[in-house]
């Protein structure tokens, strides 16, 4: 009898034990995980052991394949070898390893939100087997065992043969040995039996309804889309992003919590992905700025910065056996990359984002301005500039202070969440603007970008009045008119007005982030 794996916590691969434990503790911390299984393990007992295993596919750096599967898990052996052979597999796999570079916190949360989603649609589309599925493990402990007495009381037969004293032991010993031989063959039959059934059921599964392919590709493109949306939002909120943030040390708890909070609120996951975008936006911009400053290569250098690695280090990206090459480099910013001689300052005065919170503005508006303002947060960080988020209606609601690599994750969040639905008042913000460029040394010089879709009016002392502290104190003023091309009014008071009576045209959106 062929020696199968004796593991009852593995299918088709060597789980380690601590990657079983990371993906226990991921569904003790996201209560929303256990559904999806229990509605598998209704339908097969396995379910939860596969869970596992797709985890441990996402998670571990080099998943190992068990060398003696066993038959009866036919199901999930083929699953498996279809998702080695799927492209989106792979995508899904490199997605996690390269949004979590150097972050295994991050690894562990991206591996389960991908392993959750995966296993929610797989449940919800595994066939019930028409016939329970039974596990024929113990029935080849039985076999073994029978093994050991039938060769034991042949020998015993043999024995008893040999003493004609006693003929009626060689009788009894016969007969109970032919009773274990009986029992083997119905034991190897029932065991026979259980496999045929997993097997049939494998096979069912090829052909009910969309296919067992089919179902998987699906579940991985919905992983894939929830581990980007989750890697959106974290990254879009100052934990983990490369390109700007240097987010303040908050624990694991406070992450979970934070992921969950975003994950569970529908404005924020939508300012997440519009600052993603925004974000692209601003980098865009402020490489053709610098660009245009300094067009000469100063030297090579080491770095992880993808838009100046040298062709050598971007061929690794493509050739599999190199793949590991490139991510520890760009986990230790080791990659070569090219170092641009440029001209333009760097580091100019903080900003100060004016966000209008008034009843007009709910909806995609609020969630465009405070992606906007997110992406020239992130323009701060980069340029080791304060930033200061206020909010205002008809007076000043909200303030938020983010100094320059003290990014507070957990209170970026809140600033981002909270909209007060009031009237609107352009005079309160910036009096509020010029009294902290008045009062606070760290935000001398500063900008003052206010994002608006009103129209107001001002007195003339008070435009008077703003005009000259503004000449006294150098600091320049941005106003952005959402919904329309109307910007008479804010020109008034205002350096610069752009107006963005589109929301979704990238190239009028640009031109916002030439700060």
């Amino acid at each position: 009898m062929p020696k199968f794996n004796s593991n009852p916590e593995q299918l088709a691969f060597d789980v380690s034990k601590w990657d079983a434990v990371q993906w226990e503790d991921y569904a003790d911390a996201h209560p929303e995980t256990k559904r999806p299984i229990e509605i598998g393990t209704e339908k097969v007992e396995t379910f939860g052991i596969f869970t596992t295993e797709i985890f441990h596919r996402l998670y571990a750096p080099e998943p190992k394949p068990l060398e003696n599967p066993r038959p009866e898990d036919v199901w999930a052996l083929r699953s498996h070898s279809i998702l080695t052979e799927l492209p989106d597999f792979d995508s899904l796999q490199t997605t996690i390893e390269v949004e979590a570079i150097g972050d295994s916190f991050k690894k562990w949360l991206l591996s389960g939100v991908g392993t959750t989603k995966f296993s929610e649609y797989v449940a919800e589309r595994l066939p019930k087997p028409r016939t329970p599925l039974t596990n024929p493990q113990p029935l080849r402990q039985q076999t073994l065992a029978l093994k050991k007495q039938i060769n034991s009381l042949r020998k015993e037969t043999a024995e008893a043969e040999v003493d004609e004293q006693n003929p009626q032991k060689a009788k009894q010993i016969k007969q109970h040995l032919s009773e274990l031989e009986e029992a083997l063959k119905n034991v190897i039959n029932e065991g026979k039996k259980s496999v045929l059934t997993a097997e049939k059921y494998a096979e069912r599964l090829e052909k009910t309804g969309k296919g067992l392919k089919t179902i998987l590709e699906e579940a991985t493109l919905s992983a894939q889309e929830a581990v980007e949306g989750a890697a959106i939002a974290l990254s879009a909120f100052g934990w983990g992003d490369s390109n700007g943030f240097s987010s303040k040390s908050i624990s694991s708890e406070q992450k979970i919590k934070l992921a969950k909070r975003v994950a569970q609120n529908q404005k924020l996951q939508a300012i997440a992905k519009l600052a993603g975008r925004m974000k692209l936006l601003a980098a865009k911009k402020q490489r053709t700025k610098t660009t245009q400053a300094a067009t000469e290569i100063y030297s090579v250098t080491t770095g992880n910065d993808l838009a100046h690695l040298v062709p050598s280090e971007l061929v690794k990206l493509v050739v599999p056996e190199l793949k590991p090459l490139f991510l520890k480099g760009y986990s230790e910013k080791s990659l070569l990359q090219y170092e641009l001689n440029s001209k333009e300052k760097q580091g100019r005065g903080p900003i100060v984002v004016c966000l209008d919170s008034s009843g007009s503005m709910q909806g995609a508006k609020e969630e465009w301005s405070k992606a906007v303002a997110i992406a020239l947060l992130t323009i701060a960080n980069q340029q080791k500039r304060t930033c200061r988020i206020l909010h205002f209606c008809k007076t000043v609601c909200r303030v938020d202070d983010f100094p320059a690599g003290q990014l507070d994750p957990v209170k970026l969040v809140d600033c981002m969440e909270c909209f007060y639905n009031g009237g609107t008042s352009w005079s309160a913000p910036l009096d509020s603007a010029l009294a902290i460029i008045k009062t606070e040394s760290r935000y001398k010089n500063g900008d003052i970008i206010m994002i608006t879709d009103d129209q107001c009016s001002v007195s003339s002392p008070w435009l008077t009045e703003f005009k000259q502290s503004q000449k006294l104190l150098e600091f320049s003023t941005f106003g952005i008119m959402l919904g329309s091309s109307d910007t008479r009014a804010l020109s008034q008071i205002l350096d610069t007005v752009m107006a963005i009576p589109n929301l979704q045209k990238d190239e009028e959106i640009e031109t916002v982030f030439a700060i």
